[in-house]
């Protein structure tokens, strides 16, 4: 399968739309902004064998949205569980629970450890960050959390925001990322004035990795660069899409792959300049 990377635009952009972005995976990107910049966020629709959806992160929805997802959903009734994936990604979740209060009175709500504390009024089911619940949809959809960085309670609030749950769609090849991977060019200004010799890059870590995302321990830059080696081992997959960003549909196994040699370089700094061996 060719390359195909789809790039999202805040200029003038049509009114959000799901849109099935892979066989069975249903993508919702709308905008977000942060001081007056659109960087987009994402929710994702996964169809499970039995017809209904795992459903990845949340966003606020509107009078244009709501319909499409109550459509795809049945009005929420196709809904298996939604999964907080990110710990700053919590905007939307009070007005889910409003708009959805079933999935919480079944217990099908689960989020990061940090939606859990900041929201303690809100039922949750458990957190994303326990093995346990993210197990509980193999061997359809897997997940796991990037080793070597904070994914309970990361610091700075404002700008360490790489954790997250990674979740691999099994049936489409598919990988589903937040903030940790990003497709597409620099998501936006701010981003690009971070990370400016990465705009070009189809696949980039965050900004904040390494400096702010990995733990200061000797082991940490060693601990991700062998989790990300060895997720691209286990796992099947060819397509990526970011919440920040946009989607690859092809060749992103190899793209997460160098992005990954390109920043082995800074890794490997912040591996010595914590006591640890180069990389």
């Amino acid at each position: 399968m060719g390359n195909t990377l789809c790039l999202s635009s805040s200029t003038s952009a049509p009114p959000p739309k799901i849109q099935e972005i892979a066989p069975g995976c249903f993508r919702l990107r709308v905008p977000f902004y942060i001081f007056f910049f659109d960087v987009g966020t994402h929710m994702t629709f996964l169809r499970l064998k039995n017809g209904k959806f795992l459903v990845l992160s949340a966003v606020s929805l509107d009078d244009n949205t709501k319909p499409q997802v109550d459509q795809l959903t049945q009005n929420g009734d196709l809904i298996d569980a939604i999964v907080a994936t990110n710990p700053f990604h919590t905007t939307a979740f009070s007005s889910w629970f409003e708009m959805y209060p079933r999935l919480w009175e079944m217990g099908r709500v689960f989020g990061t450890p940090r939606h859990v504390r900041n929201f303690p009024d809100l039922p949750w089911a458990g957190s994303s960050g326990d093995e346990q619940v993210q197990k509980l949809w193999e061997p359809e959809v897997s997940m796991r959390i990037p080793a070597g960085c904070e994914f309970n309670d990361p610091k700075p609030e404002l700008t360490n925001h790489f954790n997250g749950v990674i979740a691999l769609y099994r049936s489409s090849k598919i990988l589903i990322c937040d903030d940790a991977f990003h497709v597409g060019t620099s998501s936006s200004f701010i981003e690009s004035l971070l990370t400016p010799t990465q705009m070009s890059a189809p696949i980039t870590f965050h900004a904040s990795m390494p400096n702010q995302a990995l733990d200061k321990t000797p082991k940490a830059a060693r601990q991700f660069y062998d989790w990300v080696l060895q997720l691209t081992r286990d796992w099947d997959f060819d397509s990526m899409a970011s919440s920040h960003g946009s989607f690859v549909i092809g060749g992103a196994k190899q793209g997460l792959l160098d992005c990954l040699e390109n920043a082995r370089k800074s890794l490997s700094d912040h591996s010595v300049s914590n006591g640890g061996d180069p990389i």
